[in-house]
């Protein structure tokens, strides 16, 4: 199919910031009169209030200033679609697509600050400079699967069940390369200790003051607070932390030296950690970490 040549460079530059043919693109408006392209349509049931769907998502602003993009984090995103936030969202939009297509909607940037960001953001939200009055959202959509709510159930335990086998033996290969002889805990936390301290032991209720750094089984450090000369402190056993330490400190004392593996299901689970900023994930679910700590005080 032949198209013009001041076409095709458009196609050529959208592609770099997005995912989309420019072949195709039809505008359309929804029944509550939100304006969106389709790019690619395909045959089978629109998705629905209820129905778990999986897609790629970029959304931005309409300047084309990125503030979200589901592919940094190597994986798509899933949810089950409930009812709007408001006529004209996202989620609405979502019900005009099937399985297979990919579409942008034009949503309010006034409604999602009053109905979205504002509520995420509590009584602290300050609307940004950049989401100007009257401005509009861009939401990129790649529509994957659209699925039953057991249908979805049973791949997330399939999946599940393959990211415990992965994290299983990606400890195990920790281990063995860094010839740990240490036992792991009832939880399966590994202490593995450089030096014996000889101060306070961190029990429940008490505060804890340390230095650590925090990586992957990799080596990747994704968190430190060794070389700027601050302490993280917290109180054990009050759930302030994530679970592994509340468990591992309590095996520790003042002027000892460790390095803690913790799996997934003492750390961030399945949930892992997103930048607040952009939500792309700092730490992916399901992942072991090693925090190598040095413990400071006891109080």
């Amino acid at each position: 199919m032949m198209i013009r040549f001041s076409r095709l460079l458009v196609c050529l530059f959208a592609l770099t910031v997005s995912f989309f043919s420019c072949k195709h693109a039809d505008e359309k408006h929804t029944d509550s009169g939100m304006k969106y392209t389709l790019y690619k349509e395909n045959p089978g049931p629109k998705a629905k209030i209820g129905d778990f769907v999986t897609l790629d998502m970029i959304y931005k602003t309409e300047n084309d200033s990125v503030l979200f993009d589901s592919k940094k984090n190597k994986m798509p995103l899933r949810f089950q679609l409930e009812k709007p936030p408001f006529s004209g969202s996202m989620e609405d939009g979502l019900t005009y697509l099937a399985a297979g297509d990919s579409a942008t909607f034009f949503v309010s940037a006034d409604s999602m600050v009053q109905k979205v960001f504002s509520k995420m953001g509590g009584n602290n939200y300050v609307r940004p400079a950049f989401l100007k009055t009257g401005s509009f959202l861009k939401f990129d959509i790649r529509l994957l699967k659209i699925q039953s709510e057991l249908d979805a159930a049973e791949e997330m335990y399939r999946e599940l069940d393959k990211r415990s086998a992965l994290e299983k033996s990606g400890i195990e290969k920790y281990i063995t390369d860094h010839h740990v002889t240490e036992k792991p805990d009832s939880s399966g936390i590994y202490i593995i200790r450089s030096t014996e301290g000889k101060g306070a032991v961190a029990d429940t209720g008490k505060t804890v003051s340390f230095h650590c750094t925090g990586k992957f089984l990799n080596g990747e450090v994704f968190d430190s607070n060794s070389k700027e000369g601050i302490t993280y402190s917290f109180i054990v056993g009050r759930g302030e932390v994530i679970k592994g330490w509340d468990v591992a400190f309590r095996k520790l004392r003042q002027g000892d030296k460790a390095t803690l593996v913790v799996p997934s299901a003492m750390a961030y689970g399945e949930t892992g950690v997103r930048n607040k900023m952009n939500g792309t994930f700092i730490i992916q679910p399901n992942t072991p970490l090693v925090f190598e700590v040095d413990v400071v005080a006891v109080k």
